[in-house]
């Protein structure tokens, strides 16, 4: 039966090619999509599942006032791991690590410098985590200050092996050179690790002041523990609250006493804590993508639904013969669910292979690293078994109008049970679905790009073009290399101003507090800007009142969100006033709000000084140098100083960043958002109009006599394409009014998440739904155009 059902399917597609490649097409480019978005969402789903003991490990987190706003994060203090191992009996052990993996210079004696993701670790690393070891014991080496772990990569990239247990080398962090000799070698991370890491250092070999045991104020850490056998977090975090207590006291304000809780570390990825950037660990793009994929394969159903519906009167008689020989309703409804199902699975199995072509273009726009290694075995049955299953829901109403028909009816030329022409109302309403699709993609595609070009046009308070920084190790003394690159840099005739500075806008990340004046418990935060004199000059940042800082100055500028966030009646009245930082340093004027930060948050309180300031008084030191090029020299200004770094001697690598580019990096993600949409809204657009096709031409055969009488009787090609093209028209607007409300909440919500925003007016919804219904018309008006072109004496002959 089964074979008998499938023999009957490929006769019946290759019957009707043209049918079987408008719904083929269709449901390939559809599982296309699903395919990608699957695989980015298999991903995301399967971060940290790889570890031994995944169920039981625990990230820490910390749950604390920062500022006027509670605030939650993964840094955690020192501390907190001896806690956790000692006091707490849900965890079972507990591993400290630095907060990430940064790129840090590494090298082999005499030989050239390469980029590595460093870490530190505590000596339980490879107990926690589990890592496959290689070579070496991971524990003995992180229980050394002068060994180190390295991955599989990391050991074959420096040495050409994974045997290089005792092998030497070095790592330059930001502030700190460490000679280490390799104590084990253990197998890369997967992508789908949340902990990151080339080479792993050991706390031992951190300063003391940064691991002091009772430390609890330095947040600088990340903590993980395992739990012990039936302990749960709940367990785990009930047992902490006398040890936060014991640790910070029952009578500090609020704000001092900070709440400790774990997340299950499968679970991590996709938390408020993560912060993995771009698409990555947020739900809300995981569930749009997901949702958008389902919606273009909705289409593609919906397309093989009206199709397959449409074409039951070509189908009646087929049915009618079979039914009269014996077939009942089941072997009637089976035939064409397989035909459903044999379409499907072939377009499955070409969809996959779309996918892998479509995989480099697919990574780049949603900053993914999918090889064509996900695509396996299981993925692929998955994928197949997925493609049955929408062939069968596809397939199933189809299979059902067809099976119902009457042979005595249908065989008299009738083309439904009843004999009288259906209206369909259920295909109508699939195809007003579809527009609604197609309406609201291409909307909130619209939106996401004006809200982009509104991010670009607006001043964002400084002048960027032209400007990069140049980042470096810091020192302190006349011969620090950021002292020695500024003064050779100046002597460019290509540069306009050199400052030393440590933060530019698109890199201010760290935020401490300041007191609210008349207040001991209320604290805002403050974005610090360290920098030499001449930055406001430099950056074309204006000021409102006061000077700027000078060489010789301890003081301090401000912005105007400073001023208005502590309370003082205008800029004038912040001059003279003080901020505490190390010391009492004096506020000597007021700047122009700048958008050192994204515009997703209004621009927040920032304090601009000198590194002296942060010194309590000491020799100045910075991570690097800003340098605005000469109009028209930033080519000849690069060159020159690429070549006057290399004649410094350095020993570090040349890695100017354009201050411009790191402002737009800012809105990387709303770009790539911007792309995304905007290839879900073209997919959705052209598998619609290819069920529009179909469905048109159905229409126009189906309706040949009627349109033969009226050219017959004098109605001109324009009226008739008229006449077959308002339905389609009416079924637009119902489209629209279903489409409009829903993406006009739903990109409300998105706009909310920018401090300023584009306002949503009506005129992108009016263009879209304009752009939806002239695709609709030129698609249905070709088909009724060439149906209205054939001559009566034709068309009245139709069969």
């Amino acid at each position: 039966m089964l074979s008998s059902h499938l023999t009957l399917a490929l006769r019946a597609l290759r019957r009707d090619a043209g049918y079987a490649l408008l719904n083929g097409v269709g449901l390939t480019v559809a599982l296309a999509c699903c395919v990608l978005i699957g695989l980015y969402a298999r991903a995301e789903l399967s971060f940290d599942r790889h570890h031994p003991e995944a169920d039981r490990l625990v990230m820490m987190a910390t749950s604390h006032l920062f500022g006027l706003e509670q605030s939650e994060s993964t840094s955690t203090p020192y501390p907190l791991h001896v806690a956790l191992r000692d006091e707490v009996p849900a965890a079972e052990a507990a591993l400290l690590l630095s907060m990430g993996g940064a790129e840090t210079p590494v090298l082999r004696p005499g030989e050239p410098v390469e980029e590595a993701r460093v870490i530190v670790a505590s000596a339980s690393f490879a107990d926690v985590l589990g890592p496959e070891v290689l070579a070496g014991d991971p524990a003995a080496a992180l229980a050394s200050p002068d060994r180190a772990v390295i991955t599989e990569t990391a050991a074959r990239r420096l040495f050409g092996g994974v045997d290089v247990v005792g092998r030497p080398f070095r790592t330059e962090a930001r502030r700190d050179t460490q000679d280490v000799t390799v104590g084990a070698v253990v197998a890369d991370p997967p992508r789908t690790a949340s902990i990151d890491y080339e080479v792993v250092l050991p706390v031992l070999a951190i300063a003391e002041d940064q691991r002091r045991p009772d430390s609890w104020g330095q947040w600088q850490w990340m903590t993980l523990a395992r739990l012990a056998p039936g302990a749960s977090v709940a367990d785990l975090d009930a047992q902490l609250v006398p040890v936060v207590e014991a640790a910070y006291g029952t009578d500090d304000p609020a704000r001092t006493n900070p709440r400790y809780f774990g997340v299950p570390l499968v679970d991590y990825h996709l938390s408020d804590l993560s912060r993995a950037g771009g698409f990555l660990g947020d739900p809300r793009y995981l569930g749009l993508f997901s949702g958008a994929a389902l919606l273009v394969l909705l289409l593609g159903m919906i397309n093989y639904v009206n199709l397959a519906t449409a074409r039951a009167a070509r189908r009646a008689r087929e049915v009618g013969v079979r039914k009269a020989l014996g077939a009942g309703r089941a072997q009637i409804a089976g035939q064409f669910l397989a035909e459903a199902v044999v379409l499907t699975v072939l377009s499955g199995a070409v969809a996959l292979g779309l996918a892998a072509l479509a995989l480099p273009a697919f990574n780049e726009g949603f900053g993914t690293e999918l090889t064509l290694a996900d695509l396996d075995l299981g993925f692929v049955a998955a994928a197949l078994a997925a493609a049955i299953a929408v062939g069968l829901l596809a397939g199933a109403y189809p299979a059902g109008v067809l099976a119902r028909f009457d042979p005595a009816v249908v065989l008299r030329g009738a083309s439904s049970r009843s004999g009288r022409p259906s209206r369909n109302v259920l295909r109508r309403a699939l195809v007003a679905v579809q527009f609604a699709v197609a309406i609201g993609l291409v909307a909130g595609t619209a939106v996401v790009l004006q809200q982009i070009r509104y991010t670009s046009a607006t001043d964002l308070g400084f002048v960027a073009d032209g400007v990069v920084a140049v980042p470096m190790k810091p020192g302190r003394g006349p011969a620090a290399p950021w002292r020695a690159a500024a003064d050779a840099f100046r002597r460019s005739a290509s540069v306009a101003a050199v400052v030393p500075a440590d933060e530019y806008p698109g890199s201010v990340r760290t935020r401490f507090t300041f007191p609210l004046e008349g207040s001991e418990t209320e604290f805002m935060a403050v974005a610090p800007i360290n920098a030499e004199p001449g930055y406001l000059d430099l950056l074309g940042i204006e000021l409102v009142a006061g000077r700027d800082v000078r060489d010789t100055d301890d003081a301090a500028l401000v912005n105007e969100a400073f001023v208005e966030t502590v309370g003082w009646d205008g800029p004038e009245a912040a001059l003279g006033e003080t901020v505490s930082l190390v010391d009492e340093v004096p506020i000597v004027g007021v700047v122009e709000d700048f958008h050192f930060a994204s515009m997703r948050s209004e621009v927040e309180p920032a304090v601009i000084l000198q590194s002296q300031s942060l010194d309590g008084g000491e020799a100045t030191e910075y991570a690097g140098v800003l340098v605005r090029f000469a109009p028209g020299a930033v080519e000849a200004g690069l060159a020159d100083l690429r070549r006057i770094w290399d004649g410094l001697g350095t020993g570090q690598p040349f890695e100017p960043e354009f201050v411009d580019e790191s402002v737009a990096e800012m809105y990387e993600a709303d770009r790539r958002l911007a792309g995304v949409l905007g290839g879900f809204a073209l997919v959705a657009v052209v598998v619609a109009c290819l069920g529009l096709v179909g469905l048109a031409a159905y229409t126009a055969q189906r309706r040949t006599r009627e349109i033969g009488v009226r050219r017959a009787l004098g109605a001109t090609v324009g009226q008739v394409v008229r006449l077959l093209s308002r339905e389609y028209a009416a079924l637009v607007a119902v489209g629209a009014v279903v489409a409009v409300p829903a993406a006009v909440l739903l990109l409300d919500r998105w706009l909310d998440g920018f401090a300023y925003h584009v306002p949503l007016g009506p005129g992108l919804f009016v263009a879209a739904v304009a752009l939806t219904l002239a695709l609709a018309l030129a698609v249905v008006g070709v088909q009724a155009a060439r149906a209205a072109r054939v001559p009566p004496t034709e068309s009245l002959r139709a069969d």
